[in-house]
């Protein structure tokens, strides 16, 4: 007859059975996912900080500025010039062509005035005299449109002026610019003296450039 092994012998031969078939399951069971909770940070992210949230967001680009309409300047140009005398409005045409030839953008800002006018004007300082040209209608004040009388067009030796100046000479107008005592660049006008007599009277009906 065969022994019966002993009792120690068989609890280890179980607990080795026991082991073998936990192993068997685990290697059988479908592989756990994890799941992210609602809100938490995906792994590899960066941990949001207390500076976050008073972040301010970033600027959006600011619209540009709409630029000025040429059409009204170019009205207004027209306007004066229709209140000149007409000989030299003549002149005047051909002085604003002759600058638009050289890349200029010239426009009338001041034709005829009235006395009333003028004398604000003196009182202002931007004249030296009540018995203008301009009251005559035979002065005009041109300027460049995009410059006007500021930046670089604040300097009397500006090209634009100077070109005005040889425009009209050419014209065989006054420049205000070769004045001694009191530079006038943007004025030019056609002697001789302005006559009070027409001054008082209506501007001759013209048509614009």
């Amino acid at each position: 007859m065969s022994s019966k092994p002993p009792l120690k012998t068989l609890i280890a031969a179980l607990v080795a059975l026991s082991v073998l078939l936990g192993m068997v399951q685990a290697d059988a069971s479908p592989p756990k996912v994890r799941t992210l909770k609602r809100g938490a940070p995906a792994a590899g992210a960066r941990k949001p900080t207390p500076h976050d949230k008073t972040r301010p967001k970033a600027a959006s680009p600011r619209a540009a500025k709409p630029k000025p309409d040429p059409s009204r300047a170019v009205k207004a140009s027209q306007a004066a010039l229709a209140t000149l005398d007409e000989d030299f409005r003549a002149k005047v045409e051909r002085v604003l062509e002759a600058l638009e030839a050289k890349g200029w953008e010239p426009v009338v800002v001041s034709g005829r005035r009235t006395r009333e006018q003028q004398r604000k004007i003196l009182a202002a300082g931007r004249s030296r005299t009540l018995h203008s040209h301009h009251l005559c209608g035979r002065a005009a004040d041109i300027m460049d449109r995009r410059h006007g009388w500021k930046g670089l067009a604040s300097d009397p030796n500006f090209k634009f002026w100077t070109d005005l100046g040889a425009a009209a000479r050419a014209q065989g107008l006054v420049w205000g610019g070769d004045w001694r005592k009191f530079k006038d660049v943007p004025h030019i006008q056609l002697g001789p003296k302005c006559d009070l007599e027409v001054a008082a009277s209506p501007p001759p009906p013209a048509q614009g450039r």
